[in-house]
């Protein structure tokens, strides 16, 4: 005969409603408790059957994570490619999965091409029950999604600063605009003073932010800000080099880790090597900063964090539906790597 919920209760010295509703992780039992009656179920080996439990509670414990669909159809292309390929998506899933499974829930994704395919599959999500609650995994602004979600009083939390409805949502983020101004702070310090921004102009809030942060450094040393270059564009890959060329800046903010792999051989093909004789930083500290030679450096908005509090967050929405409206920062810090040299004037 298998172990019971008497048997734990017996070894942790308790009553089995104690057990019980320790499983169900019920605040008011003490943590020294809970801590006594989860060590006896360990044990024991006993498996609480959560399923049953769920069913019961008309609890899922199931979280749906809501991936950014294509902004538009003549960028589809570019953010289907940039959305599958984009390791900051890889490690917010994967961290946000960890730690929603160390805490007995599990997590399905929820990813379209397009805003009304993705809305499509929320509704269903919700309306057949099958998920308690949301992590939306970006913000932009007049979001389809976030509307529902508002309107339908349905538990989620943002990845993300929110464009709009700051005082209705609980999010999780990074000050982005600091974070630009720190990456550009970093190479004024080191001697440059012709610094150029190379992003995702007019796109997601996070890079806008970003250069936002980039500009204001640059006008509080009183230096000469540059327009953004979104080298997805073949015309601005043209002006960025040419800007190049004409001796416009020595180094350059990347918001992205990716596209600072990206830029790197680009710039090898007219004679600049990042790390020698150019400088680049960008952010995120993300697999690719230490892909290839020269190592990155770049500022690490510590994903694992980012993804910890937004978990943590909604779950905390779900125990209790009248926590206050609560955001999160996370800090950031410069990983210094091989890109970065001081500027010889």
């Amino acid at each position: 005969m298998g172990v019971t919920i008497k048997d734990v209760a017996k070894r942790a010295g308790v009553a089995t409603s104690t057990v019980s509703r320790t499983i169900k992780d019920n605040p008011n039992i003490s943590q020294a408790t809970k801590d006594k009656v989860r060590k006896a179920m360990q044990e024991l080996g006993y498996v609480p059957n959560v399923a049953a439990q769920n069913l019961a509670n008309r609890w899922t414990k199931n979280i749906g994570l809501i991936l950014p669909p294509a902004s538009s159809e003549d960028q589809k292309e570019h953010s289907e490619t940039e959305r599958i390929k984009n390791p900051f998506f890889m490690d917010i899933i994967t961290q946000i999965s960890q730690y929603l499974n160390e805490e007995q829930y599990t997590a399905t994704i929820a990813a379209e091409d397009t805003m009304e395919k993705l809305l499509k599959v929320v509704q269903i999500m919700h309306q057949q029950k099958r998920v308690d609650g949301f992590i939306l995994l970006y913000s932009a602004e007049n979001d389809k999604i976030t509307r529902y979600l508002l309107e339908n009083q349905i538990p989620f939390v943002m990845l993300g600063m929110p464009t709009q409805y700051e005082n209705e949502i609980r999010y999780v983020d990074n000050d982005n605009i600091s974070v630009g101004r720190t990456a550009t702070q970093y190479l004024i310090e080191k001697g440059h003073e012709k610094v150029g921004f190379v992003g995702f102009r007019n796109h997601e809030p996070v890079h806008l932010e970003r250069f936002e942060g980039y500009f204001l450094e640059m006008k509080r040393q009183k230096l000469q800000p540059m327009e953004g270059f979104d080298v997805r564009d073949p015309k601005q890959v043209q002006e960025f080099v040419s800007a190049l060329q004409d001796g416009k800046f020595t180094a350059i903010v990347v918001s992205d880790d990716i596209l600072a792999v990206k830029l790197i051989p680009l710039l090898a093909t007219y004679g600049y090597k990042v790390g020698e004789n150019f400088s680049c930083i960008s952010i995120n500290n993300s697999i690719f900063s230490t892909l290839y030679h020269p190592y990155l450096t770049t500022v690490d908005i510590h994903v694992q964090e980012l993804a910890k509090q937004s978990a943590k967050l909604i779950i905390d929405v779900l125990k209790n539906p009248e926590l206050s409206l609560t955001k999160y920062i996370i800090p950031h810090h410069i990983v210094v790597r091989e890109t970065v040299i001081p500027n010889k004037k």
